[in-house]
């Protein structure tokens, strides 16, 4: 039985799940941007993101979860969760992922730093209960839990 293997496919992931390609523009920010945030859409699809991604034609993979923590103090953690299925004998495994960061308001919104998991900057804003953030060309919508 072949065993499917998830550390190499993080990067191929964040590649693969980081494409899009709009022009949104993020609304201005709240000043109260601290709180837990559940992914509800990226780039218009809902989770588990539509299709996944075809890994070397033997393994579909897909984001199934997404938690963003932003402290009143500056620092953010995502908690994300990957499934990997076998297209050869449809079995599924599961990963749970974990970065982090500093992030600072300026110019009516959030500027992200993420120190873990490979260097990012990216932005975002919170306008009531919806934080917004576009990172990589895409468009991520979350929701205050």
């Amino acid at each position: 039985m072949r065993r499917l293997i998830f550390a190499p496919l993080v990067p191929i992931l964040a590649l693969a799940l980081g494409c899009g390609g709009d022009s949104f523009t993020l609304a201005p920010t709240d000043a109260d941007v601290a709180g837990t945030f559940a992914l509800q859409t990226s780039d218009g699809h809902k989770l588990p993101k539509d299709g996944g991604r075809t890994l070397d034609g033997t393994a579909e993979i897909y984001q199934t979860a997404d938690v963003l923590t932003l402290d009143g103090a500056g620092d953010w953690t995502e908690t994300t969760t990957l499934a990997l299925q076998s297209l050869v004998d449809n079995t599924e495994q599961s990963q749970t992922t974990t970065s982090n960061g500093t992030y600072s308001i300026a110019n009516g919104q959030i500027d992200f730093v993420r120190t873990l998991s490979g260097a990012a900057n990216f932005s975002g804003s919170v306008t009531g209960a919806v934080l917004t953030v576009l990172y990589s060309g895409s468009t991520l919508v979350y929701v205050r839990q």
